[in-house]
């Protein structure tokens, strides 16, 4: 139940309001940063949960990348974002 709330929290504050768009791609380290300090290594999954659901929000597919981070995720999805246009 919290795990949810933490995510669907994320995801909204990392998507503008009626727009496709990610607004945090710059704070995404501190935010990572930030729930790992809180979390430790649990904050893994919950990573991985927030990153799915932003391409599952963006109606992107979303596919699991060996040593990538959350920012690299994030750096994906604004680029895919920009191709769009």
């Amino acid at each position: 139940m919290a795990a949810n709330f933490v995510i669907e929290f994320a995801v909204l504050k990392t998507l503008k309001k009626d727009e496709t768009r990610i607004s945090f791609g710059e704070d995404a380290k501190v935010f990572v940063d930030a729930l790992r300090g809180i979390l430790g290594a649990g904050s893994a999954p919950i990573e991985e949960m927030i990153v799915e659901q932003l391409f599952s929000k963006l109606c992107m597919e979303y596919e699991e990348k060996r040593n990538y981070t959350f920012s690299d995720y994030i750096r994906e999805l604004k680029k895919r974002i920009e191709k769009r246009r």
